[in-house]
């Protein structure tokens, strides 16, 4: 399920850098906190950026800002 209040900060405008900041947390529908989920932030071009939630299951990006940005999670559970 993804949250519509998700937050996308852009910074106060006294940073010099063209950057963004995407967090977020993976919770499951109890609103428990999900560790060890893999995030993938997949952009127009170049190899994705990967980051893996940690015990309160979150995790942040920084892209460049303007760039269009999907958010892929995954969690393998239960193979090897």
């Amino acid at each position: 399920t993804i949250n519509p209040d998700c937050d996308v900060t852009t910074g106060t405008g006294d940073d010099t850098t063209d950057v963004s900041l995407v967090q977020g947390t993976i919770a499951t529908e109890r609103g428990e906190a999900v560790q060890k989920v893999e995030m993938k932030a997949v952009l127009g071009s170049g190899s994705p950026l990967t980051t893996v939630t940690g015990g309160e299951g979150a995790y942040n990006f920084s892209i460049s800002n303007g760039a269009q940005v999907s958010l892929v999670p995954s969690k393998n559970t239960g193979f090897a």
